[in-house]
């Protein structure tokens, strides 16, 4: 009885985790796109920014609780940002992407701002000041070419990817050891969704440019979290790290259905192949020692 109350506790939890960021996202873009006016009526830029920012924190609600300010720990750090960049993405949406300065800004400051317990307590001087930075660079790198390509392409098809993605991301955080990880990973993948149905309808990007701000710090985020607070191991982390930037393999070929299909399946292969590595060093930890 107590493992089925325990169990159905568990199923509860992750249905209001998934349906609380999708209930948000959709009246965000609800009255941001007005889709009872049909397809042809423009929908603000402001939409997409605004719904994963209070999607995500809506999921984090549902699963943790109010994220805290005093005694704030990572995930909390994290929602706060996220929360924060949506809404200066969409007080700016109507000038496309955030400055240049400011995305250059916010990925030096980030992984020094989330990731200052780990320099404390794990991390060397040097070690530390190398991996912040190269975490940073990849931050940058992301936000600038993911968004110059949703801006370029204005499909919903990396939305698509990076909603795939992002499922099974969350999939290899849970297996890495933290299941709040994998919560708010999907509660990403939620609010991404509802971003990437209303696209599908409007022929439209998912999230533009606007929208990429939020999506970055989370997607990177969470990948953080679930190496430095939980067990990612190296090559799972790594993979996790480069999978939003297989849509830019669209560019590499002049087909356009190859394109397409290579737009849509390469960021959720290479979240799969984490997703496979994390289960398989799973069942390897799990394996009995021989005497």
């Amino acid at each position: 009885m107590a493992l089925a109350q325990a169990g159905s506790a568990v199923l509860v939890t992750a249905l209001t985790g998934a349906l609380a960021p999708v209930g948000v996202a959709a009246l965000v873009l609800a009255a941001s796109a007005r889709p009872w006016r049909g397809r042809d009526c423009s929908a603000a830029p402001a939409g997409p920014p605004l719904a994963l920012g209070l999607g995500f924190v809506a999921g984090f609600v549902a699963t943790h609780g109010m994220p805290r300010l005093a005694g704030a720990g990572l995930r909390d750090e994290l929602a706060w940002s996220a929360l924060a960049l949506g809404l200066c993405a969409a007080l700016l949406a109507r000038r496309g992407a955030l400055p240049r300065v400011v995305q250059a800004l916010v990925s030096a400051l980030l992984p020094w701002f989330l990731l200052d317990f780990q320099r404390e307590r794990h991390w060397e001087r040097v070690e530390g000041v190398l991996w912040s930075t190269a975490l940073a660079l990849v931050l940058f790198l992301a936000w600038t070419l993911l968004g110059e390509h949703e801006a370029r392409r204005a499909r919903p098809g990396p939305t698509l990817a990076w909603c795939a993605m992002g499922a099974l991301a969350a999939g290899a955080y849970g297996l890495s050891g933290s299941v709040q990880i994998a919560q708010l990973g999907g509660a990403l993948a939620a609010a991404l969704g509802t971003c990437a149905v209303l696209a599908l309808w409007r022929r439209a990007a998912g999230l533009g440019a606007a929208g990429l701000a939020p999506f970055v710090v989370l997607h990177f985020g969470l990948t953080w979290c679930a190496r430095y607070l939980s067990e990612l191991s190296l090559p799972g982390f790594m993979l996790l790290l480069l999978a939003p930037f297989g849509v830019l393999a669209a560019r590499l070929v002049p087909r356009p259905r190859l394109a397409t299909a290579l737009e849509l399946f390469v960021a959720p292969l290479l979240a799969l192949a984490a997703l496979l590595v994390e289960r398989a060093a799973s069942a390897a930890s799990a394996a009995p020692y021989p005497y």
